[in-house]
């Protein structure tokens, strides 16, 4: 062989023509890959940032309710402090104060400004439900409602069944016959909508210590009327600087004369926006602490 041939042979072939098209497909995977990778990222990215958004949301709230739990909590301390020293500084407390950067409407309150319902008599449930600005008949009409539902006898007012008699009326359920748990359950109660649960709820209550004229035949003999005590409201609501409400909280809480250093904490709750404590103090507000525990 040759050396001509030999390095013939050595010589790198070199293509003559253009790209094959293996090569074009390669270059289209190529090209569709990053923009595969491209599309991933930018649904990442807004993922990110809604999760972002959400979790920013979520904390925002958490620390906002975090703020009225604090004004509530300093509220029972407060009511557990000056509950025997000097109860009538208790009747109605309304201030204003600011918590984690919000201003906070903060309300005390005696519980037994309200009619305790499942003790109190029919008229007596009909006074407060007239007070509170229903029209006389309407509340006659519901407070033998409510008697009926809470009362353990077997027929209405008007000696008719009670089960059919609230069905006519568009009852949702059968009269409970029993003291109510919470005050909610007058929902149940045929024609209390929301407008007129919300009139209801401002003046009834299942806590209460005061009766007015406590039923007597109609109450069962192991049925207990509340016992002295003292029993107290305290509601905080945030609001926004255009005063709009954004987070509340409301406690029940219950005093017993013999420990009244162990406070039982009887409801804690949502409060309802609409009963947004007013009236309260228009001065500038200052930290809850000191508002609360020092006014």
């Amino acid at each position: 062989m040759t050396k001509n041939s030999q390095s013939r042979r050595r010589r790198p072939q070199i293509r003559s023509g253009g790209a094959s098209a293996e090569d074009g497909n390669a270059l289209l995977v190529v090209i569709g890959l990053v923009g595969v990778l491209a599309a991933i990222g930018v649904a990442y990215q807004a993922t990110t940032q809604s999760q972002a958004r959400l979790y920013n949301a979520l904390t925002a709230r958490i620390v906002g309710q975090a703020a009225v739990d604090a004004a509530v909590d300093l509220g029972v301390w407060r009511v557990v402090r000056d509950w025997r020293r000097d109860p009538a500084s208790l009747e109605r407390v309304d201030l204003r104060c600011a918590q984690d950067g919000q201003v906070l409407s903060v309300r005390i309150e005696n519980e037994s400004r309200r009619l305790n319902v499942n003790f109190a008599d029919r008229l007596s449930i009909a006074r407060e439900i007239a007070n509170a600005g229903l029209a006389a008949d309407a509340a006659l009409m519901i407070a033998a409602r409510i008697a009926d539902y809470v009362d353990r006898d077997s027929v209405t007012s008007e000696n008719a069944p009670e089960a059919e008699d609230f069905r006519i009326a568009g009852a949702t359920a059968a009269p409970k016959n029993a003291p109510l748990n919470i005050i909610d359950e007058l929902r149940l109660i045929p024609g209390v909508d929301e407008k007129t649960f919300a009139a209801l709820e401002n003046v009834l209550s299942v806590h209460s210590t005061r009766t007015g004229g406590a039923r007597q035949k109609e109450i069962e003999q192991d049925d207990e009327a509340p016992a002295p005590r003292g029993v107290y409201r305290v509601t905080a609501i945030a609001a926004a600087a255009d005063g709009h409400p954004l987070h509340s909280r409301i406690a029940i809480v219950e005093l017993d004369p013999a420990r009244p250093q162990a406070p039982a904490i009887r409801v804690w709750s949502r409060a309802a926006f609409q009963k947004a404590v007013a009236g309260g103090s228009t001065a500038p507000a200052r930290a809850c602490r000191d508002t609360l525990l020092v006014n």
